[in-house]
Parts: structure tokens; C-alpha cells; sequence
């Protein structure tokens, strides 16, 4: 487990090795900027006591394709995914080379399968640090890459291991691919295992199969944020109802002992038993869970749709829109947040925080698009600099409603002052000016 960021990390060790410190550090930090979704991070290479050791990734379950694929031979890998994996190691191999690195791990042991259709090059980096001292020039090594891709495809395409290949003959195990897969599939390998061609022109010539893999990339992501949206809902709805049994039942609030059943908080009491203890005619219980998530729905989204609100007994009868419920819940809430303790006070203060931030920003921006000279006329001209002028102008900020009386231009007020000078000023805190708003929830 990294201390640093917390997150499990896969070490390795390779004991009396020779390497430097140096190198394994330098190896390490060029490594450091391969990062792909198809490579496996390489996070630090270090040396202590003659061992060596490397961190990178962990995905928990993983298997290696030799395991998945080559150890017992089951029916063949469907062609579209065998494409799939193919896309994913040459888009991994053309960022490898982009950065001036070999792979050198491109085998069956050394690639992860995490997931369906999804696979990863493991242990990067390793190979270079072990073998700092080698002779081959960086063109070798990346044509080796390539190489060694066509030999992993052919693996895959027969799900038979390299030894057993070349006993059986690389061209009788090409034709037998050619019996169950396209002739695309068989010419791929056959031009990868020649190792001439460069990770670019591999690109160019599998435009086809990467647009296919992108567009599925799509259907993936759109079905995951599906799933999420589903998700986010359930949490929205979880809030308003932690919200409400926070506030609902409270035995007593500092010296109230019956804050939880006056104000605003009895309409949450009321509206308890609207969302929980509905009844038939007959006075037998209903179970709703439709009822119960669409009240939610349009308590969270502040529908101004109005609904009959009564207390057990019959005897307290309130109509009230869903708007004004969670105007209740909101401010209820708030109350007990000033004068409680614990986790979520902290949290809740730092949310307060940030929308009053965000309404000052939005006010400060509305203000800063707005100038010119003074004006007239419905919804007013602006006047001065960020001053409303004009009759009756009006406008909506941040959800919350202002309507202005009639007054000149002229007289460009801050909407944080204590008011304006001229007609048509905008004041939150009194002050003057001849046409000052009112403010509306």
C-alpha cells in the first residue's frame, strides 16, 4: 500500500542484482510518462541491500493470457476479440515507441487480462533496468516488439504456446488459422512476424478495426453513465431523506424539547407520514415504493406541485408544494447544523460555503456583463456601471427572484453594499435610492 497516495501497489523483487541505484532510477522516471489505458504504471524502480524492486498497478484477479488462453486449450478466441486485443497492444506500443522506449515484454506471461475484451502489458520498465548494459540499438528493440506481437497473435489464434508451434511449423500453424479466421487476421501476423513494418504504419493499416473498437469505446461509456446516473439519483434521494429523519423526531434542539414539533419542522412531521404512512380506504397500510421515489424526485427537484399534508388524527390539515417542503427541510437542517457536533457538520458548513461562494460569483459576473449607459423601458436599460435603470426592471439570479420598482438610470450600485446612489439601485441591506427590489425566494 503506497503511503503517499494510498493506493495498492504490485512490488517485485529481484535479488543480487548489479544494477545502480542511478540507472534503476532513471529507467524508472522515463517509464514514469507511459501511461496508457493498455499499460500497467510503472510508479518507482529503487535499490537496497544488492535487491532490486519495482512498483507498478495492482488489479486484483488478473490473470496472464498463458494462464487464460495457453495452458488448457479450450474452443478458439472469437475473431472480434482477438481485434480487440490487438487494437489494445498496438495503440499501447505506438505510446511506448512515441516516447523512445522498447516494450520488450510482449508475451503471454507478461500480459494481464483484467476484465472482458481488456487487456494490459505488465511489468514495463523491468527488462531495462536488468539488462541496462545491452548492446541492441533501440530500432532492434522496437522491431523485436513487433515481432513478438505477430508470435503472441499467432499463440492466441491456435491458443497453442510458442514451443508447440514451432515443433508443429509456423506455416502449418498459419493455415490452420486460415481455416477458422479471416484472411485479414492471417496476413497481419504474417507481416507482423517478418518485424520490418513500424508501430505507425501498423496504425494506418488497422484504421477499420480501431474506429470499430472506438465505437463500442462509446456504447461502454454510455452505458456506464447509465448506470452511474442511476446510481447518482439513488444518492440524491438518500440525502433528502438523511436530511429529514435528522430533523424528524429530534427529542429537543439546546433547551426546546419541542423544536422537532413546531415550525417548519412539524410540516416534516406531516409530510412523514404523507411519504411513509399512507392507508386505503379501509384503513389497511399501503406499500408504495413508486410513491415514495417520485415524492423524493420532486421534494429534491422543488416541483411547485402542491399536495394535502395531515396529521394522524385528521385534526392538522396543511397544503404546501414540494418547493416549500424542502424550503423546510433546508432551513431546518441548517438550524441543527449551527448548533450541532460531529463529521457531517464540518461537511455541511463547507457545502454552505461553497454555494454562497458560487451565488457571489454569479452575481459578480452578472454585474460585470452588464454596462453601458443609462436605459429605459421594461426590464431596463442599465445605468452607470452594473446599475439596473428603467421601470420596472426584473431579473432571476441564482434561483432567487428580484422585481424593481420604477426609477431612473444612473447610479451603477454594488449588489453587496448597503444600497446605491440614483434611482433603480439594487440593496440588499436597506440604504436609498428611488427604485430599490424586493427579494422573492
Amino acid at each position: 500500500m503506497s503511503e503517499r497516495s494510498g493506493i495498492a501497489l504490485a512490488l517485485r523483487r529481484f535479488d543480487n542484482i548489479k544494477s545502480s541505484p542511478q540507472a534503476a532510477a532513471e529507467i524508472a522516471d522515463r517509464w514514469k510518462h507511459a501511461t496508457h489505458p493498455n499499460i500497467i504504471q510503472l510508479h518507482g524502480a529503487w535499490v537496497h541491500q544488492r535487491a532490486l524492486f519495482f512498483t507498478h498497478d495492482y488489479h486484483p484477479g488478473a490473470q496472464t493470457l498463458q494462464e487464460r488462453y495457453l495452458v488448457q486449450r479450450g474452443a478458439l478466441i472469437p475473431e472480434s476479440t482477438v481485434w480487440a486485443y490487438i487494437c489494445q497492444l498496438v495503440t499501447a506500443l505506438r505510446a511506448i515507441h512515441a516516447l523512445g522506449l522498447a516494450c520488450r515484454v510482449i508475451h503471454p506471461l507478461r500480459i494481464l487480462w483484467t476484465s472482458p475484451n481488456r487487456i494490459r502489458i505488465n511489468c514495463v520498465g523491468v527488462l531495462d533496468v536488468l539488462e541496462s548494459d545491452s548492446q541492441k540499438t533501440l530500432e532492434e528493440l522496437q522491431r523485436e516488439d513487433i515481432f513478438k506481437l505477430g508470435r503472441l497473435i499467432l499463440e492466441l489464434t491456435t491458443r497453442l504456446p510458442i514451443e508447440h508451434l514451432q515443433r508443429l511449423g509456423i506455416q502449418e500453424a498459419l493455415d490452420g488459422v486460415a481455416q477458422h479466421y479471416s484472411v485479414e487476421v492471417v496476413n497481419l501476423i504474417k507481416m507482423l512476424m517478418q518485424g520490418q513494418s513500424s508501430v505507425y504504419e501498423l496504425c494506418t493499416m488497422l484504421t477499420g478495426q480501431l474506429v470499430g473498437q472506438l465505437d463500442q469505446t462509446y456504447a461502454h461509456s454510455d452505458a456506464l453513465e447509465n448506470e452511474l446516473s442511476k446510481q447518482f439519483n439513488s444518492g440524491r434521494m438518500l440525502r433528502v431523506l438523511l436530511k429529514t429523519n435528522l430533523v424528524n423526531g429530534r427529542p429537543e434542539m439546546g433547551m426546546d424539547r419541542n423544536w422537532s414539533e413546531t415550525g417548519d419542522r412539524y410540516v416534516l412531521s406531516l409530510f412523514s407520514n404523507y411519504l411513509f404512512h399512507q392507508h386505503g380506504p379501509n384503513g389497511e397500510p399501503i406499500v408504495d415504493y413508486g410513491h415514495i421515489i417520485e415524492s423524493l424526485n420532486k421534494l429534491d427537484a422543488g416541483s411547485t406541485e402542491k399536495i394535502l399534508l395531515t396529521s394522524r388524527g385528521g385534526k392538522a390539515v396543511i397544503v404546501a408544494s414540494f418547493d416549500e417542503i424542502r424550503r423546510c427541510i433546508h432551513e431546518s437542517f441548517l438550524e441543527l447544523v449551527r448548533a450541532g457536533s460531529g463529521p457531517g457538520v464540518l461537511e455541511e458548513q463547507q457545502n454552505v460555503m461553497y454555494q454562497e461562494q458560487q451565488q457571489r460569483q454569479m452575481y459578480q459576473q452578472m454585474y460585470a456583463a452588464q454596462s453601458g449607459g443609462g436605459g429605459g423601458g421594461v426590464g431596463g436599460g442599465m445605468g452607470g456601471a452594473g446599475g439596473y435603470g428603467g421601470s420596472m426592471g426584473g431579473g432571476v439570479q441564482g434561483g432567487q427572484q428580484y422585481y424593481g420598482n420604477s426609477g431612473g438610470g444612473g447610479g451603477g450600485a454594488n449588489p453587496y453594499a448597503n444600497g446605491g446612489g440614483g434611482g433603480g439601485a439594487m440593496q440588499q441591506q436597506g440604504g436609498y435610492g428611488g427604485g430599490s427590489f424586493m427579494q422573492h425566494q
